[in-house]
């Protein structure tokens, strides 16, 4: 799972990320390039975390990122299911929307159809029963 997090310059950008680097909720952290054949807007991150489990934790990061810095921060985020909220500090309103937009439907990542009858997930991706690979690796 990933955030796409906006920020209006390169060393917030870079602050933001050594924060996040501290989280042990955080996977990994790159810096994201332009996309080719469109003007480069302000910096961003991209945070990867490895679970929907993950994403409060490091939404809890980022209010606190916020809050350790001087004077006002606009950042922009794009959860999981694309829905994209813009925080300008710490404030209550601002954790309730980062909040939703955390825990969108695209952030929870359940596929229904790998449930079994019973309700149970199973341990793995489902098989498709029109692969022809063989089952085990032959020997050499």
């Amino acid at each position: 799972m990933d955030l796409i997090i906006s920020l209006p310059d390169e060393s917030a950008a870079a602050s933001l990320a050594r924060w996040l680097l501290e989280q042990p909720s955080v996977s990994s952290i790159v810096p994201r390039p332009p996309q080719p054949g469109i003007i480069p807007g302000p910096p961003q991150i991209q945070v990867f975390v490895a679970s929907a489990s993950e994403l409060a934790p490091l939404g809890v990061a980022i209010r606190m990122w916020l809050l350790s810095r001087m004077g006002s921060v606009q950042l922009t985020i794009e959860g999981p299911s694309g829905q994209v909220v813009t925080l300008t500090d710490a404030s209550p309103d601002d954790a309730a929307e980062l909040s939703r937009v955390l825990a969108a439907p695209g952030s929870q990542q359940r596929d229904e159809s790998i449930t079994t009858p019973d309700g149970h997930t199973s341990p793995g991706p489902p098989l498709d029963p029109d692969d022809d690979w063989p089952r085990e690796t032959p020997e050499r």
